[in-house]
């Protein structure tokens, strides 16, 4: 019984995490009519300025901290293994829903696109672009694993997961990171780049290099050579570009198809 109920709460959390996450997209894109980034505000700039930023970095650390090996040894002590990607799920989505409830605007509007004009229609499409990349790179890898349930519904049926292995194919072929690439479009293709919207960007933009640059430790760490080779030849987040691939240096060299260092 015990099993069933870590299950029914697994998909609990999960829904609490996909709401969060698809009312904090809707809110960048303007389609949340609370507290809306370019709306009216009495608080000083400087004072939003430092809320929002408390925000991101919450919201950056939690991400950064929770998804890391060395975090996920030490809490799987106090918390159920099985539902150690559930808890991260569930407070990752409280995290979205506040940074769009207690966001402070800020003044000002750098550009303003017209509705019915091509700029607008192509700057939604960017951003609907963004979501659906997003989207199709969590099932492109494990979706369910990604946000907790295959754990717990394993640990249901009395089943363990297999050892991961590490493929590219389709977006991964062609950028190491699409799900960023894809929340990177969402935060920056907007018919109305206000001040507010322009440092929650720059905010998020930040956080998402920090991410890429602890998760490839982790991944380097745990698929080695395999996962450098694959770093030296495919970008992060610009794809059909060598932007951010890691180029050789004197102390590497290719065997096999893969970069070893010397």
């Amino acid at each position: 019984m015990a099993r069933v109920i870590s299950f029914i709460i697994s998909i609990v959390f999960y829904l609490v995490g996909v709401a969060g996450l698809f009312y904090l997209i809707l809110w960048i894109g303007n389609f949340i009519p609370i507290n809306q980034m370019e709306s009216e505000t009495t608080t000083a700039p400087y004072i939003s300025i430092l809320i929002n930023f408390g925000l991101i970095l919450l919201f950056g650390i939690q991400h950064s901290v929770m998804a890391r090996t060395s975090f996920k040894a030490s809490w799987t002590k106090l918390v159920p293994k099985h539902l150690e990607r559930s808890i991260y799920v569930f407070i990752s989505g409280i995290l979205c829903i506040c940074i769009a409830l207690f966001w402070s605007p800020i003044p000002g509007t750098i550009f303003k696109l017209a509705p019915g004009t091509p700029g607008y229609y192509f700057t939604y499409g960017l951003y609907f672009l963004g979501i659906a990349v997003l989207l199709a790179s969590t099932f492109l890898i494990n979706h369910f694993e990604l946000f907790g349930l295959q754990q717990a519904y394993l640990n249901m049926v009395k089943r363990t997961a297999r050892k991961p292995r590490f493929t590219t194919f389709a977006l991964y072929k062609i950028v190491r990171h699409p799900i960023y690439m894809g929340f990177a479009l969402i935060l920056w293709a907007t018919p109305i780049m206000s001040i507010s919207h322009l440092y929650l960007a720059v905010l998020f933009t930040g956080y998402i290099f920090a991410g890429i640059y602890f998760e490839e430790k982790d991944l380097i760490r745990e698929f080695g050579n395999t996962y450098k080779g694959y770093k030296q030849t495919v970008p992060p987040l610009i794809p059909f570009t060598k932007i951010g691939a890691k180029k050789l240096t004197p102390d590497d060299q290719i065997i096999g198809g893969e970069v070893t260092t010397i």
